[in-house]
């Protein structure tokens, strides 16, 4: 049996070769079969799995950039050089790769003990992995050295939250924010652990922080999400009177 169209055709080219020249001559293909409204459902199978396959590309070009800029950063260690590692961890973890960022970050901190970058990028491997215990205690020994890094503190507020330990969470939230009033990750943070937990008046309350802090900021245009998010809160509230 043939191919039972170019489509078909294309597709199986780029199984076979993997070049970035024949996924785009394949999808322009399925693009205009599409278009046509003239198409099966194993053509769309056919043009799921080549979206599929190829998002592996761009997987393998992301790793790729992140580990040279890593290499390159190995005398300077500047703030790119690690946030590269953060971006790696979730990369890999979003690819069932988490057991990569463990190893390397648990070698890191045993050949370097007295660096808390080492223990902080160890924790985001393991709450990645979601192994919640064990990035609880490789932040809190970072926090051992750094006991006043508001990043530090606000991911103790997340690894909490993860850990159900939710009053520790939004002490971890505020003391972050009280040391860093410029970073509004924390004031999301604690709106969404009221939010996820019930405490819809609570949640009113924090949404509103973050709605006042995006409008001293210069956000105004982020507001939609906290808005919306106060009025399905009032919503229910009244709903339950």
């Amino acid at each position: 049996m043939g191919y039972r169209n170019d489509a078909d055709r294309l597709f199986g080219i780029y199984g076979s070769s993997g070049k970035l020249e024949d996924y785009v001559a394949a999808n322009k293909t399925y693009e205009k079969m599409i278009e046509s409204g003239n198409y099966s459902n194993q053509d769309l199978l056919e043009y799921a799995l080549l979206q599929d396959y190829h998002s592996m590309y761009y997987v393998k070009k992301a790793i790729g950039l992140y580990n040279k800029i890593i290499e390159n950063g190995k005398e300077t260690r500047d703030d790119v050089y690690y946030k590269s590692q953060s971006q790696l961890i979730v990369l890999l973890a979003r690819n069932n790769r988490s057991h990569e960022s463990i190893d390397k970050y648990k070698q890191m901190v045993k050949d370097e003990p007295n660096n808390y970058r080492a223990y902080d990028l160890l924790h985001q491997a393991y709450f990645w992995a979601k192994q919640y215990d064990d990035a609880w205690l490789a932040l809190e020994a970072a926090m051992k050295f750094e006991p006043n890094n508001a990043g530090l503190l606000s991911d103790a507020g997340y690894v909490c939250k993860a850990l159900g330990r939710y009053d520790e969470a939004i002490d971890f939230y505020d003391k972050a924010f009280a040391i860093n009033s410029d970073d509004a990750s924390t004031l999301y943070g604690k709106a969404c652990l009221f939010m996820d937990t019930g405490r819809d008046e609570e949640a009113i309350m924090a949404w509103q922080d973050v709605i006042d802090w995006n409008n001293s900021h210069g956000f105004s245009e982020a507001n939609k999400w906290p808005e919306t998010e106060i009025a399905k809160r009032k919503k229910k509230l009244i709903s339950e009177k």
